[in-house]
């Protein structure tokens, strides 16, 4: 009977290192690089959203006054010492990409910018999670996963014109 409660708990020892190491643990550096990726492609966004039919000029200050708070957040997550050191800065950027997805809810917006959107809705609760904001869930269906949405951030990082 011990036998078998011991096989037991070293499976599920075995499968719990097994998901930890196929989600990867994030390090501050990650968390940093996500933040920083997520900046990146806002900032190379604003020259589309500025030019997109009915966005109006608040809008586009909204949008423009979130990023810059993203930039000194960014900055702020790449000198955190830990996960647990960057999480008050997360919940910043947390408020800062709400602010800009609140902004341009509701609107027709062209491909790159829906698409930075998109990915930054898949990769923000990876980070939440990373640094104990959030417990980690799964993707739903027909989303992108966390590695897709920072190589669609990574391509969309450059300044997008019309």
């Amino acid at each position: 009977m011990h036998r078998r409660t011991l096989l037991g708990g070293a499976t599920a020892l075995a499968a719990t290192m097994l998901a930890a190491c196929a989600a990867g643990t994030m390090t501050p550096a990650t968390v940093a690089d996500d933040v920083t990726l997520i900046t990146t492609a806002f900032t190379a966004m604003l020259p589309t959203l500025a030019s997109t039919p009915g966005i109006s000029a608040a809008a586009t200050a909204s949008v423009d006054q979130a990023v810059v708070d993203l930039q000194s957040a960014a900055a702020a997550v790449a000198a955190a010492d830990t996960t647990v050191s960057a999480r008050p800065v997360v919940v910043r950027v947390e408020a800062n990409v709400n602010a800009v997805i609140a902004v341009l809810a509701g609107l027709t917006l062209p491909a790159p910018i829906s698409t930075i959107l998109e990915a930054v809705s898949v990769l923000l609760p990876v980070i939440e999670a990373a640094v104990g904001l959030t417990a980690p869930v799964g993707t739903e269906p027909g989303t992108m996963t966390p590695a897709q949405a920072r190589a669609v951030l990574r391509a969309l990082s450059v300044p997008t014109s019309k």
